[in-house]
């Protein structure tokens, strides 16, 4: 079955590795927009560069899910890079 996300817009928590990353690059496979999240900046380089290879939207951030103002702050900057 074939999926069509184009023009939706993707938050992933999680999404530097496992199966946050296997999700996050599923959905930019059929087409959706996709910002990731973790706490550790260095995986999440790798997973944006292969995202951006599937996705004409692709962001990554460092976020600590824990920290109420980190989360506002990664959520407003996500839903800018993906317009």
């Amino acid at each position: 079955m074939a999926f069509d996300m184009s023009g939706m817009r993707i938050i992933v928590a999680g999404g530097s590795r496992g199966i946050g990353r296997s999700i996050a690059l599923a959905f930019a496979a059929h087409g959706a927009g996709v910002s990731v999240c973790a706490r550790k900046a260095e995986a999440l380089e790798a997973t944006r560069d292969e995202l951006a290879r599937a996705t004409s939207l692709a962001h990554a951030a460092a976020c600590d899910l824990s920290q109420p103002a980190a989360v506002r702050r990664y959520v407003e900057e996500a839903a800018t890079a993906l317009n």
